[in-house]
């Protein structure tokens, strides 16, 4: 990161609710749609709400890639937030592939961590390799800050 401070898995994951809960104070008709009209948040794959609020239960999965941001975007809602999901259907939180056409990406694209910003964007570092997320957002920051930590 930017100040040289290493940041494990759950300081990261605490930068994303941070970051979420910053941006649905921001924008309190969005929380108070997604809340009102689904039941949790998911990436990739459809999984259990007890698993979509686990930042831990795909953590060093094998086979399996770290997603983490719909369930920060669940704790920042219900837990920081206080404002529990009260529909029935979980929503897709992720963005479609680059170069596709927006309306074929799932329902809960613009709350992907690509288009949510960095509550910390000092901490992202001036040369950054550029990725399909927006500058100075969340992901950008755990995109341009992630290193190779070898463990003794």
């Amino acid at each position: 990161m930017a100040t040289g401070e290493v940041m494990d898995y759950d300081a990261i994951f605490l930068q994303y609710v941070k970051s979420y809960a910053q941006y649905f104070l921001a924008h309190p008709d969005e929380a108070a749609y997604l809340t009102a009209n689904f039941s949790y948040a998911y990436d990739k794959e459809l999984v259990t709400k007890e698993e979509a609020f686990d930042p831990h239960f795909l953590f060093e999965k094998p086979g399996s890639p770290n997603q983490f941001h719909n369930v920060a975007l669940n704790f920042a809602l219900e837990q920081v937030l206080d404002q529990p999901f009260k529909g029935t259907q979980p929503i897709q939180v992720r963005e479609g592939k680059p170069g596709t056409n927006p309306a074929t990406w799932p329902a809960g694209w613009r709350w992907s961590p690509g288009q949510i910003p960095a509550v910390h964007p000092e901490y992202i570092p001036e040369q950054t390799q550029p990725g399909w997320w927006q500058p100075g957002s969340i992901e950008h920051l755990y995109q341009a800050t992630k290193v190779l930590q070898i463990k003794k």
